[in-house]
């Protein structure tokens, strides 16, 4: 006001509306005030900035409300009830339900008995062969199906590729403890064909692995349960089905294990790149484990140590190594050609006789 000594201005800054207290008939409004206030000192001016807080009883502002992160939060709530397909009746789950997505790795799940599959989600509208076969054995074995659109399969998998299927399980991971190892190899009617793995951390490859096992005939695949990757959705698509047919053994310790397997009769022969022998140079026709390292540091030195061997793929350009899956599939079948030509031996062809 005119003609006063000071001059004071009030200006909204923002404001916060609190939630109600639960104490409270009305909800707290906050209101950020500030006064700038101008004192005369002669002829010069200062202008002072003072925060005023309309606070009361001690409550503070609450912070402003995130409308894009509750949207966002809402979705993702809907899209776990899909996931989840018994809200309503309150089913309480013993485990964590954990989806398994592709053709093939579904396929195989669903054919090798469902265990724990508590509902079936496919592209809706589609009436293709497989898509009728996998729904006959889902509901052969009392799955429930929940036909979807392909963008909330896209959701529920985080937009993996799930070729049309997402089947959750309660409890998707065989059993598959450390002593089946010695079960196994007691049981075999052949000589023993496993791969081990020596921390494979990277799904994509373990799936690849399992795969190339499957493929060559192996009875098993060996991994650490720590600093390893284990059978996430992930390494089931990327197996496609092989996770179901090969055996997937973790241990605990990988050391010991080779040591059990080297007193059980079985040749542990170590892939490295360092190593003077070629592996077509070892004879495999015998009981054998293929002892492969990780993505980053190969096989640790402890594991090379208790190998019976190490040997080498030949590298013949510019690169010095394969992938782990890559050199685990050349590997295993060269295991397996040795023993299809010890197994058929090659027939000796009479020379005809000179003239």
């Amino acid at each position: 006001m005119e003609g006063s000594e000071n001059q004071e201005q009030l200006r909204p800054s923002s404001i916060w509306n609190a939630e109600p207290n639960p104490g409270n008939h009305a909800c707290w409004h906050f209101l950020l005030l500030v006064r700038v206030s101008t004192h005369d000192e002669g002829n010069n001016s200062m202008p002072r900035i003072v925060e005023d807080r309309n606070v009361s009883k001690g409550n503070k502002p609450a912070p402003k409300k995130n409308f894009a992160q509750k949207s966002f939060m809402r979705r993702r709530r809907d899209i776990s009830e899909k996931m989840h397909p018994f809200p309503s009746q309150g089913r309480q789950m013993d485990a964590p339900m954990m989806p398994t997505y592709g053709g093939h790795a579904v396929d195989a799940l669903l054919s090798h008995g469902a265990s724990g599959a508590t509902a079936l989600f496919f592209q809706e509208n589609r009436k293709d062969s497989r898509t009728l076969r996998i729904l006959r054995q889902a509901e052969g074995h009392k799955v429930p199906l929940h036909p979807v659109s392909r963008k909330t399969l896209d959701e529920m998998t985080g937009g993996a590729r799930h070729q049309g299927f997402v089947l959750y399980c309660a409890n998707p991971e065989p059993t598959w403890q450390p002593d089946h190892l010695s079960r196994l190899l007691r049981t075999l009617s052949e000589p023993a064909l496993l791969l081990v793995l020596d921390g494979v951390q990277d799904p994509h490859n373990l799936g690849a692995c399992l795969r190339s096992a499957d493929g060559a005939g192996a009875h098993a695949v060996v991994s650490p349960r720590d600093r390893a990757a284990g059978l996430t959705p992930t390494v089931r698509k990327v197996a496609c089905g092989a996770s179901e047919s090969v055996p997937l053994i973790r241990i605990v310790n990988l050391a010991r294990t080779l040591d059990e397997l080297r007193n059980a009769g079985v040749a542990t022969i170590g892939l490295s790149g360092e190593a003077d022998e070629s592996l077509y140079e070892i004879d495999m026709t015998g009981p054998a484990a293929l002892v492969l390292g990780g993505e980053e540091r190969g096989l640790r030195r402890l594991t090379r140590a208790n190998c019976d061997r190490l040997a080498r793929l030949p590298m013949l350009g510019a690169v010095e190594s394969l992938n782990v899956s890559v050199a685990a599939g050349i590997s295993l079948y060269e295991v397996r050609r040795q023993r299809e030509s010890h197994r058929y031996p090659p027939v000796a062809q009479d020379k005809p006789s000179p003239p």
